[in-house]
């Protein structure tokens, strides 16, 4: 096994957890170090490593067992680095098709001319199935679908999907987010604000969302519904639970600091120095609980468990964003 790691031997703790692998080694073990060679490494030890990206050569600090995590992810056998993932998905598709995308290949191309045929042969006789039956052209128009979408979109299974999919193609959470989103919106913000209003007036008889009572009842309902929004019950409540948590993190917090080794729980990259950056930079040091508030508050957990010490762990700020409601086990950075 080729391992791409700048050191060739490392120094660990020894304890109850693995001193019998390494004496299956035929380590000499005498004390609570030992000098190990990379190669014999538990495949779970989280010692701190230097692996070296196989696609662009830049460096980076992690734990060990996150490295092997990452060269064996779809069996790629090779580690790269998170900038690298599409030029990771290319290289598989070269080595498999000969092209850098499967839509490139003749098979697809013949399998979706097939498909497309098909489909225009059936179009007319399902759009007129549907109309006799539903009154609309398409399925998706209907009543029950409509239904089901709003359902799924508002699934946290949907958001995290899109999220993954956002991240590999555009490198940010959002399509909002993007450089070609905001350039569309900022060349055509005239048009599109006053197709909106037209809408609005035409429908409701006000110019914006915001005017229209019967949408605001609506909206709020909806994410009362999603368990997005609280009810005003349970928003009383929970400003209570809040506050008592906040108060013991408050009471934990200096002794965190004094703790912390100056690595991101989540992603290992060093961020002590981050304290020169402006607080609300995205990089700046934060503390995340790993049972999320919100999670506690949800399960009727008491505040001590959610503000003691061991649930406290230092991130980047951006990254504590993304976590947001979940906890620690449900979290893949």
């Amino acid at each position: 096994m080729t391992y791409m790691i700048k050191e060739e031997k490392v120094l660990i703790k020894i304890n109850i957890r693995n001193i019998t692998y390494y004496r299956n080694l035929n380590y000499d073990i005498n004390g609570k170090e030992l000098l190990v060679d990379i190669k014999d490494l538990n495949p779970s030890s989280k010692v701190r490593v230097t692996a070296t990206c196989e696609l662009c050569g830049n460096e980076k600090e992690l734990l060990y067992c996150k490295y092997i995590m990452n060269k064996n992810r779809n069996g790629k056998g090779f580690y790269s680095c998170f900038k690298c993932k599409n030029i990771e998905k290319e290289k598989t598709c070269i080595k498999k098709y000969g092209v850098k995308s499967y839509s490139m290949t003749d098979e697809f191309r013949t399998t979706e001319s097939e498909k497309w045929k098909g489909i225009q042969k059936g179009a007319e006789k399902s759009k007129k199935t549907l109309m006799e039956r539903y009154g609309v052209d398409s399925y998706f128009k209907t009543d029950i679908m409509r239904e089901r979408n709003r359902e799924w979109m508002s699934s946290d299974e949907f958001k995290e999907k899109s999220r993954v999919v956002m991240l590999e193609k555009y490198g940010v959470e959002s399509y909002a987010k993007t450089d070609e989103f905001k350039k569309r919106i900022s060349d055509n913000k005239t048009t599109i604000v006053e197709k909106i209003r037209k809408t609005f007036m035409e429908k409701y008889g006000k110019d914006w969302i915001s005017q229209v009572d019967e949408i605001k009842e609506k909206v709020k309902r909806t994410l009362e519904k999603n368990g997005n929004r609280m009810t005003d019950e349970e928003l009383s409540r929970w400003k209570v639970f809040r506050r008592e948590v906040r108060n013991i993190t408050s009471r934990n917090k200096k002794k965190l600091f004094e703790n912390w080794d100056g690595y991101d729980y989540y992603d290992g990259e060093f961020i002590k120095g981050n304290f020169s950056y402006c607080s609300k930079n995205r990089m700046y040091p934060s503390i995340d609980h790993k049972i999320s508030l919100f999670y506690g508050f949800e399960n009727n957990m008491n505040p001590e468990e959610i503000g003691t010490i061991d649930n406290l762990c230092i991130t980047k700020r951006y990254i504590n964003s993304i976590k947001g409601k979940l906890i620690e086990e449900m979290f893949n950075l």
